[in-house]
């Protein structure tokens, strides 16, 4: 993002200034520095709220630096810790935003955590007419211009109209930017790199991007200075975080699993009565047990279908797609805030909408009605539920597993690694009892509870996975010995041996015929086939790894005891039900 001046200069991005400058001294480069960045103007500005001890953790990282980021998950309070470095710099601050739906939450979190000693100043209206301005804070959103150059709420797409740059853009000491994970794009780009505030800080609680270009985020922004996890709030929560794994009978078309467009498998699961069927009775479920669950689809002709057969579900159904108006989002919300609690309440809306910003902490259950598999956005998605609310015991997210479907089984996968890394442990029931202290596993520390349900088999164990390896087979067998004998029934579901598309089938048949010869039944699969292991028929192993072949890193498997998961694993593999 360099680049050369006419006047002999290189540009470099701020945020490579802390990388830039410890070269140089390790190098031994002498360099001097002369700074021409905007101090701003000094503004009276007093916190007026309480912090946590880890919002005042944040507070003493980012002041520590002139620029960087705040991670932060979601219903930290980052707004709060925004408005105490408002009071703690004391210069005049410009506020980027990328969403239209957060500048009301930050005018009144500005309003409600700073005391700010100033006159508003005044301005000429078109008529010539001179005016004061109503608030200190002012606000940038299309047409609408009433920047005041104190504090100031800007959409970053009203900062430059038709190549012109707003006239006050470079008048602010600081500039905060909201959900900075955006400022890669081009738009943000474009403005942050225009701005020479001397202090400019981020802050997001999602910093990776799906198009992997959060590495400009830093460039513009510098590097992340404190991160407090989606994790590390489910722990301090106090309650539990569950995923309860909802398997799916959704199939692809004969010969067309491994060839299916996006489009067309999206169109799959929206368009099914018998899948949708099953998400409905999970919401009805839910609002019997007195939760108040939020349905999230990719697709509003598929929110607005959930919302009719839900109508009679609850006491409220609310609908939240991009059909509304601004103003009616706005109605909505207020709607819903004046449910009582003793009043059941549904909200089914695409997740956009419920991304960035959205607030309605009575939110204890996400119904994730369509498959994502992007980490930040499973973490914004589930950071819904993040919200303290009186009276809530757990968060569960309804997670639906369309394991026909190889598209959707590898983002489950996905998925799954996501919901470790914020926190989350599997359900085994809807009632949220969660299975075991670490229910989620990776290639690293899944082998030891593994093989102690495999040795634990009393009846039968089946392990599906497509690919095998001699190493591993041999393990199995070994392992096996003494259960076969005492009456165990092995069987292992494979690749054929001309269907690997690498090595030679002669290898391949050799370890089927091993495992036939150590008493263990093979069944062969030509193309499609799951990952996962039963014992017992009821409990399941299931995610990304191949139990009997080489390992990835970023593997990761789910242990739950189900016996309706695992008789859907018969059936998708055998083709029956008992």
């Amino acid at each position: 993002m360099g680049k050369e001046h006419l006047s002999g200069y290189i540009e470099i991005p701020r945020g490579l200034y802390d990388e830039l400058t410890r070269q140089c001294r390790e190098a031994g480069i002498m360099y001097e520095i002369a700074d021409e960045r905007q101090p701003g103007r000094r503004i009276k500005a007093e916190f007026t709220g309480q912090l946590r001890p880890e919002q005042k953790t944040a507070l003493k990282e980012m002041l520590r630096y002139d620029t960087g980021i705040l991670n932060a998950a979601t219903a930290f309070g980052k707004t709060v810790v925004c408005s105490a470095i408002i009071a703690e710099r004391k210069v005049n601050t410009l506020i980027l935003l990328e969403s239209s739906s957060l500048i009301e939450q930050w005018e009144e979190a500005l309003n409600r955590f700073l005391e700010i000693q100033e006159e508003p100043p005044e301005y000429q209206t078109k008529t010539g007419r001179t005016r004061r301005r109503k608030s200190i804070i002012g606000k940038l959103q299309g047409a609408h211009d009433s920047m005041t150059g104190m504090i100031d709420i800007a959409m970053v797409g009203s900062l430059c109209k038709k190549g012109e740059f707003h006239e006050k853009l470079n008048d602010y000491g600081m500039v905060l930017v909201d959900e900075c994970h955006h400022a890669a794009s081009n738009t943000m780009a474009n403005i942050l790199n225009q701005v020479n505030a001397r202090y400019v800080y981020g802050v997001t609680a999602t910093p990776m991007r799906g198009d992997g270009l959060e590495k400009i985020t830093y460039m513009l922004l510098g590097p992340i200075r404190y991160r407090y996890t989606a994790k590390d709030k489910a722990e301090a929560q106090g309650i539990a975080h569950l995923v309860f794994p909802r398997f799916t009978k959704a199939v692809a078309p004969r010969g067309k699993k491994d060839k299916m467009h996006p489009n067309e498998a999206y169109g799959l699961i929206r368009n099914n009565d018998a899948r949708d069927q099953q998400i409905i009775d999970d919401v009805r479920k839910c609002v019997h047990t007195g939760r108040t669950p939020v349905v999230l689809s990719r697709y509003k002709e598929h929110a607005l279908k959930m919302y009719e057969r839900l109508q009679t579900c609850a006491d409220h159904v609310f609908l939240m797609t991009g059909n509304n108006s601004k103003k009616e989002h706005r109605q909505i919300r207020l709607q819903m805030q004046q449910v009582p609690d003793d009043e059941t309440l549904i909200l089914i809306a695409t997740g956009s909408l419920i991304g960035e910003g959205f607030d309605y902490p009575r939110l204890d259950t996400l119904i994730m009605a369509t498959p994502v598999s992007f980490r930040s956005v499973v973490e914004q998605y589930a950071g819904r539920l993040n919200r303290d609310y009186e009276g809530k015991k757990n968060v569960i997210v309804y997670d639906y597993v369309d394991s026909h479907i190889p598209m959707f089984d590898d983002m489950y996968a996905k998925r799954l690694r996501a919901y470790k890394q914020i926190g989350y442990t599997v359900a085994s029931e809807a009632g949220g009892e969660k299975q075991t202290a670490n229910a989620i596993y990776d290639f690293e520390n899944y082998k030891e509870s593994y093989e102690k349900d495999l040795l634990g088999a009393v009846r039968s164990v089946v392990i599906s996975s497509p690919a095998i390896s001699g190493t591993k087979i041999n393990a199995l067998i070994n392992l096996l010995r003494e259960r076969q004998m005492m009456g165990v029934r092995i069987t292992v579901v494979t690749w054929s041996p001309d269907a690997y598309g690498y090595g030679k089938a002669d290898y391949w048949m050799q370890l089927h015929e091993e495992m036939r010869m150590a008493g263990i039944c093979v069944e062969q699969k030509e193309d499609f086939c799951e990952h996962y292991a039963v014992v017992d028929d009821e409990i399941v192993w299931y995610g990304s790894m191949n139990l009997l072949g080489k390992e990835n890193a970023e593997d990761n498997l789910m242990r739950v005891v189900s016996k309706e998961i695992a008789a859907e694993l018969m059936e998708i593999t055998f083709g029956v039900s008992d």
